[in-house]
């Protein structure tokens, strides 16, 4: 796991102040009707909203991430235990858990070896869920003049042409939601990627100068388009 690459000191305070709160929500699409797992996996951890979203959903979760910067902004809570890790290699026993999600990360890290890795530590009948999102800034960007790179991203990256034997895509989720952002958290939303990032560097002169232009330019709240995408998977 390259964290450190795309999540720096800076993007991991922004990513601390302002996430919108789509996590629970996408795991609550798969697992509001399962009774509690047990203990949980969440890989790619970040500052811990993932984490946190899954813990409403299990007793007690491990939360890893390789990027120290991220990690140095968690918000503590007593089920969850984060810790530094470079994947594929995890430092669990076999057949530990009972439930594995990946939020925002696998396109970064997927492997053969990392998914080899997921079902070794996860338990028979164990579920792997893979989720992302997309936030549409197109009308942001045109607003405050920003001329940003194309993403590459691919949010909507699965296991795909990976042997995930002995799981199976059970069930998918891919929509489209609107969030509605103030203008604070708005600007942690612009610094909360490299691309975005750089353009503001280049465009503006200075943070008060960014927030200006957010000001002028921009309600005080604004709608913003999200494509969600997910995939469970179980056990065959």
């Amino acid at each position: 796991m390259n964290s450190p690459t795309y999540y720096n000191k800076k993007i991991a305070e922004h990513y601390a102040e302002y996430r919108p709160a789509l996590h629970v929500d996408i795991l609550a699409y798969f697992f509001r009707d399962f009774a509690a797992f047990t203990k949980g996996l969440d890989v790619g951890c970040g500052v811990g909203h993932s984490s946190i979203a899954l813990s409403n959903f299990c007793v007690e979760v491990e939360a890893i991430d390789s990027s120290t910067e991220m990690l140095s902004h968690t918000i503590a809570q007593e089920e969850i235990q984060y810790q530094h890790c470079e994947v594929p290699s995890m430092p669990f026993e076999d057949r530990t858990f009972d439930v594995v999600t990946l939020g925002g990360v696998l396109p970064y890290i997927k492997s053969q070896e990392l998914l080899d890795e997921i079902i070794r530590v996860s338990k028979r009948r164990s579920r792997i869920l893979v989720y992302d999102f997309r936030i549409d800034m197109t009308d942001v960007y045109q607003k405050l003049g920003l001329r940003v790179d194309p993403d590459q991203y691919q949010f909507d990256t699965n296991f795909a042409r990976l042997n995930t034997e002995p799981y199976s895509i059970q069930n998918e989720l891919n929509d489209e939601v609107l969030i509605r952002v103030n203008s604070e958290d708005l600007i942690h939303l612009l610094h909360s990627s490299n691309v975005s990032g750089a353009a503001i560097d280049h465009h503006f002169a200075s943070e008060e100068a960014l927030r200006r232009q957010v000001s002028e330019s921009i309600s005080q709240t604004i709608e913003l388009n999200v494509r969600r995408y997910a995939a469970l998977y179980g056990y065959q």
